[in-house]
């Protein structure tokens, strides 16, 4: 009962949409848990009493999907303002961070014995796509520019909570970025798979010279991605080696401080 005498209304909504997202994510129809809850009586219990107290008004059904759906809308009207605005100003920046994630999450994903270089693909899974390594790359990257990003209305990107990110607002960022292609899942995926995301070789090829070859900026405030993506070779972006030419070494320097002639 004391979330109902909290006065600050963000607080209380944050956690409101918290309870929502456990409750939907234990007992959704794509829940991974929703098997093991629904065979212990005393959680499910624990859930309907929730449920009852927090989002079923008088003599009115329960609200929890609507109220629920109708957040994450509000909140993802925001998210994709983001990721317009970091696809636009900071599209190279954004690419080597997806593409840095996409490439960690099927390295370490492959089988010791398995032969032949790794599938660069990954499952895009319903909401609330816990663990997607896209999902998060993309958030914290929002989150760190959020200064250069500027305002993006109401709410803020800070209002927005965790897991409200929802998938098709991932897919219609991973559609304007030339790294990425999403195909629709086959037949022979698992029920709450959304498709499947590659990467564009040749596009990632060019992204990784056109980032190696960047100067760093200079910034005032945390430090930008482009100095860290500068050292990232071209073979590391793009999944292998022989994909271009090594770096060009720096020229050398005379012992009078200028740059030796060839």
């Amino acid at each position: 009962r004391s979330y109902k005498q909290c006065p600050d209304v963000v607080v209380k909504t944050k956690f409101l949409v918290a309870t929502a997202s456990i409750v939907r994510a234990l007992t959704g129809d794509a829940a991974p848990l929703r098997a093991i809850v629904a065979s212990n009586p005393r959680v499910s219990a624990l859930l309907r009493r929730i449920v009852q107290h927090a989002f079923t008004l008088p003599k009115q059904r329960n609200i929890l999907v609507i109220w629920h759906d109708g957040r994450l809308d509000r909140y993802n009207r925001t998210l994709w303002r983001a990721a317009r605005r970091a696809a636009a100003k900071l599209g190279n920046d954004l690419q080597v961070r997806l593409v840095s994630a996409l490439r960690r999450a099927t390295v370490s994903g492959q089988n010791d014995a398995t032969k032949g270089k790794p599938q660069l693909q990954l499952e895009l899974r319903k909401w609330p796509m816990i663990g997607c390594p896209l999902a998060k790359a993309f958030l914290d990257f929002v989150a760190q520019k959020s200064h250069e990003l500027g305002d993006l209305g109401r709410p803020s990107l800070a209002e927005c909570p965790p897991h409200s990110l929802r998938p098709v607002t991932l897919q219609r960022l991973l559609g304007r970025l030339s790294a990425f292609e999403v195909h629709d899942a086959d037949a022979s995926a698992s029920g709450d798979s959304l498709g499947i995301v590659k990467l564009r070789l040749k596009a990632v090829r060019d992204l990784a010279k056109e980032v190696v070859g960047t100067k760093p900026k200079a910034s005032v405030g945390p430090p930008v991605l482009l100095p860290v993506a500068a050292s990232v070779s071209v073979s590391s972006l793009s999944g292998g080696p022989g994909l271009s030419p090594s770096p060009v070494p720096p020229p050398l320097r005379s012992s009078s401080g200028g740059a030796s002639s060839s």
